[in-house]
């Protein structure tokens, strides 16, 4: 009785997970024409995990096709002020302007500048872990959008020619 049970069970579970399609099936993923063919140059506001994060986007060359400019500005606005005027929000907007330049041809061939925004809410006005750690976590993930939508344009885009 049991046997017969099990067997029902496993047909049922085996039957209902035939039309199961997933995610990453398709193969239309889009072909960054920058990748290790690009030397990257960073100005302006000093962001943490900036570089890494660029260098995981354009890789690294030797003989580089490309040159990218990245200006760097964050713009951080107080939405909420306690009454000893600690914030207790934090709007921060971090702008790239990216230009990138064809080297063989000596011309820019590609501008474009990308916001994006986070909101932070401190835990604690002085030194906090977590507060801290959150706060790198936001920087992160914002870098990673703002320089995923910068590929996802220039892929968009002919930087072949000027």
């Amino acid at each position: 009785m049991i046997l017969r049970i099990g067997v029902l069970v496993l047909f049922f579970f085996v039957s209902s997970c035939n039309n199961i399609s997933f995610v990453y099936k398709d193969n239309n993923t889009i072909k960054n024409p920058i990748l290790n063919n690009t030397i990257v140059e960073v100005k302006g506001k000093d962001l943490p995990h900036l570089i890494k994060n660029v260098y995981e986007f354009v890789g690294f060359t030797n003989n580089p096709k490309y040159n990218l400019m990245i200006i760097v500005e964050e713009e951080k606005t107080k939405r909420s002020v306690e009454v000893n005027q600690a914030a207790s929000k934090i709007d921060h907007v971090i702008t790239l302007n990216y230009r990138l330049t064809n080297i063989l041809l000596d011309c820019q061939v590609y501008e474009k500048i990308i916001n994006t925004t986070f909101t932070f809410i401190p835990k604690s006005s002085g030194y906090n872990y977590g507060s801290d750690n959150s706060l790198e976590t936001f920087y992160e993930l914002s870098i990673k959008e703002n320089l995923n939508e910068f590929v996802i344009n220039v892929a968009k885009n002919s930087i072949d020619n000027c």
